[in-house]
């Protein structure tokens, strides 16, 4: 019993300390985070559920969005397709393109 006990108090602890944040593990460490400002880092840390993290990256895309209102987040889309190119052309065997500095690059200022 007092093992029992023991067990779930632990369980209950690490859920405290430890995020489940599903498919968005890792998100703020992929190519979006060329875009995210320091405070919302901060506030995506701070999530501990998948939920938490999906609603964050909707917010995230809407704040961005040129054109709210309509069914299209040209932001979204022109990133998407500049982070392919990137993949595509400045990837390495150690590091995807759209991590790296000329990745970055492209992301923030677009093509030549």
């Amino acid at each position: 019993m007092k093992k029992l006990f023991i067990f779930t108090l632990l369980f209950s602890l690490s859920s405290l300390i430890f995020s489940d944040l599903g498919k968005y593990e890792g998100w703020e460490k992929t190519w979006v985070q060329h875009f995210l400002t320091k405070k919302e880092l901060k506030e995506f840390k701070k999530l501990k559920t998948e939920k938490e993290a999906e609603d964050f990256v909707l917010l995230f895309w809407a704040k961005r969005d040129p054109t709210p209102g309509t069914p299209r987040n040209e932001f979204k889309e022109r990133c998407e397709i500049l982070v392919k190119t990137a993949d595509k052309e400045y990837s390495t065997d150690k590091m995807k393109g759209s991590l790296t500095d000329r990745g970055k690059v492209l992301l923030l200022l677009g093509p030549p």
